[in-house]
């Protein structure tokens, strides 16, 4: 199977999302649609954040397509490795996320398998983490963390604000009970990486 053609596009995600009832934006998404000689059609969607997507769609077409065009989805590592190089003197990361998820998207339609089939899937059913915006202050992260717990969240991923001193608090803030607790819910899977 070769790549015979990539199209990437803006996508309107939705406009009034609130992340974490903390922070509205407007979502632009950038989708990513790979085309073989078999037929089979991948798809990649990914959100670039504050970065604007039409960075990511240039960085694609110029910097990602000419290496997937003629290539084997198969082999992701071979087609990814110039796009990883790119990435240390500019190559946006969302370009080569995306890129990456539409490769998986399209070698598992081509082997009539789900992509958490191709990834070993061990479980049906996994916990959710809550993805937390970036706050402008210790008590507002307290605030917000105390929220996604009453909603039944146990994981959290903090974003940093850019701050270093706030950031700092906001670390500190946290009560050492629940790293512990979250540490070993992550043991139960067998992932060590805090």
């Amino acid at each position: 199977m070769k790549i015979t053609d990539v199209n990437v596009q803006a996508i309107d995600v939705g406009q009034g999302f609130c992340w974490g009832n903390r922070r509205d934006m407007q979502v632009i998404g950038v989708l990513v649609t790979l085309h073989s000689d078999t037929g089979h059609v991948g798809h990649g969607l990914a959100w670039t954040a504050d970065l604007p997507a039409a960075s990511v769609i240039s960085a694609i077409n110029i910097g990602v397509k000419p290496h997937l065009l003629g290539g084997d989805p198969f082999n992701r590592h071979q087609l990814l490795a110039p796009v990883w190089r790119g990435f240390r003197v500019g190559t946006p990361l969302p370009a080569i996320g995306v890129v990456d998820v539409a490769l998986w998207d399209l070698a598992g339609k081509a082997c009539g398998r789900s992509v958490t089939e191709m990834l070993g899937r061990r479980h049906d059913r996994l916990k959710g983490c809550a993805s937390a915006p970036p706050v402008a202050s210790a008590d507002e992260c307290a605030d917000m963390i105390k929220e996604l717990m009453a909603a039944g969240f146990n994981a959290i991923k903090l974003h940093s604000c850019g701050d270093v001193n706030i950031d700092i608090v906001q670390r500190d803030s946290l009560h050492i009970g629940r790293a512990v607790n979250f540490a070993q819910i992550l043991q139960s899977y067998h992932q060590f990486v805090l």
